[in-house]
């Protein structure tokens, strides 16, 4: 009995300290938290006009607009000493492949439930964190002509993240409760 209410109190004192380390809540869906100064709207409206979020759609006959307030940071890991954000970001109208993904920086691995992945935000500009590949395309007379692959740097490449900081969003990115801080 008495090592059952031991292993209770423990689940409990753990529970709590997690509880005061996120500020009340076990998960917060929009931090917000560090984003002062309007930081967090620049970002969204940054977000809103690269994915061409300002257009009106139209699919299936039906009409779609969006606006800035369309646009959700779910998650946000804190700012480095480089002045980028890093977070992972999402907008109403934008779909991800429902398969697990991964991706390895600096030889940490990062694991996502979808395609959706951790985006760095730099002086306007949105970066994957790790290195993609890719190539461009055009259609010429109704046939695809691919144009040659090429690596894109992703943000700790471009030196936006230091090792350290990159330590810490993946220690955040895989916990239970979301950390913030800041260099």
């Amino acid at each position: 009995m008495q090592k059952r209410l031991r292993v209770v109190s423990i689940i409990v004192v753990a529970f709590l300290t997690l509880l005061a380390l996120s500020g009340g809540q076990a998960y917060s869906a929009d931090l917000g938290g560090g984003l002062e100064g309007g930081l967090e709207l620049r970002i969204k409206r940054d977000f809103y006009y690269a994915h061409g979020m300002d257009k009106t759609w139209e699919y299936g006959g039906v009409t779609y607009s969006y606006t800035c307030d369309d646009v959700f940071i779910t998650r946000f890991y804190g700012l480095c000493s480089s002045g980028a954000a890093v977070m992972m970001m999402t907008a109403s109208g934008l779909g991800y492949t429902q398969a697990l993904t991964s991706e390895t920086v600096a030889g940490l691995k990062f694991r996502y439930s979808d395609s959706n992945q951790i985006t760095v935000w730099h002086d306007g500009k949105f970066h994957k964190l790790g290195d993609t590949r890719t190539r461009h395309y055009e259609i010429v007379n109704g046939e695809y002509v691919y144009g040659e692959w090429e690596t894109v740097p992703g943000a700790y490449t471009l030196g936006l993240l230091t090792l350290g900081e990159l330590l810490c969003v993946h220690s955040a990115h895989h916990s239970a409760v979301p950390h913030l801080w800041k260099y």
